[in-house]
């Protein structure tokens, strides 16, 4: 089963954020609640967690890609 992960939730006034470090590679195990990637924005850095155990089966946006609120 495949599950999406999405960016967190950004603060009121920040609507875009740049993925600045992934974590964890294709092919990587994680367990639930273990970081994973980094996203920058203009004020703060946000931490995308995995919300299941699992693998990292596919990237799809990579480091310096732009990801919306």
């Amino acid at each position: 089963m495949t599950t999406e992960i999405k960016s967190p939730t950004y603060p009121e006034s920040v609507s875009d954020g740049t993925i600045s470090n992934w974590v964890k590679k294709e092919g990587e195990s994680v367990k639930q609640d273990e970081l994973i990637a980094e996203i920058e924005t203009d004020k703060i850095v946000l931490e995308v967690l995995s919300p299941i155990d699992g693998e990292i089966s596919k990237i799809i946006k990579n480091e310096g890609d732009i990801v919306l609120s």
